[in-house]
């Protein structure tokens, strides 16, 4: 069986965010979820500056690989 890795956790992996600050958006996201708002943990990040897009792609590309084809 095949463990779903999060985003949170890869990021960490990755060494592009700190377990406090990871620990700190999942609580915001924790916070606004429960009021309603539908809010994904790399749009925190990046609100909060603790990312970058480079960083959340490739968290991205961690989770999602894309086989590239090599035929031109």
């Amino acid at each position: 069986m095949v463990r779903y890795r999060r985003f949170g956790e890869v990021a960490l992996e990755l060494g592009l965010i700190g377990a406090a600050d990871l620990a700190e958006a999942l609580a915001e996201q924790a916070e606004r979820r429960a009021r309603g708002d539908r809010v994904l943990l790399g749009q925190i990040l990046l609100e909060r500056a603790l990312m970058d897009e480079t960083g959340i792609m490739r968290v991205l590309d961690t989770l999602y690989p894309v086989e590239h084809d090599d035929e031109e």
